[in-house]
């Protein structure tokens, strides 16, 4: 969980996370103004049953490429990669967790998929 302040408004943000990786959208963010609860956005998921897929091992200098590859491809503009890091991203109503690189960018972030090496902006 983290918290951020400016001002009188506080942001909060939780993500869940399964075996010590994040889980890409899976996660609330609670907007305070004061003492009073102004917004919440997200979504909060029950991970019980989700089937954690066994993707393909891909390093993270391999997913650094295909990331170079795809930006150069799709022309997409972009300063630097600020992180490079592990991720499950949460896909379709049958709860997969499939094992992606998220590649964090001065622009966008974006998800290399471990098994196909796909890369998607999110």
């Amino acid at each position: 969980m983290e918290a951020e302040t400016s001002g009188d408004e506080t942001m909060i943000s939780a993500v869940k996370y399964v075996a010590n990786v994040p889980v890409q959208n899976c996660g609330v963010l609670l907007r305070f103004k004061g003492d009073v609860l102004t917004s919440v956005s997200g979504a909060y998921v029950s991970l019980e049953n989700a089937v954690v897929e066994q993707g393909g091992l891909m390093s993270w200098v391999t997913a650094l490429l295909r990331f170079l590859d795809y930006r150069n491809a799709a022309g997409i503009v972009c300063g630097e990669v600020s992180d490079i890091s592990c991720v499950y991203e949460l896909q379709g109503s049958a709860l997969r967790l499939t094992p992606a690189w998220r590649v964090e960018t001065d622009a966008h972030d974006y998800l290399v998929d471990c098994a196909t090496g796909e890369v998607a902006r999110r």
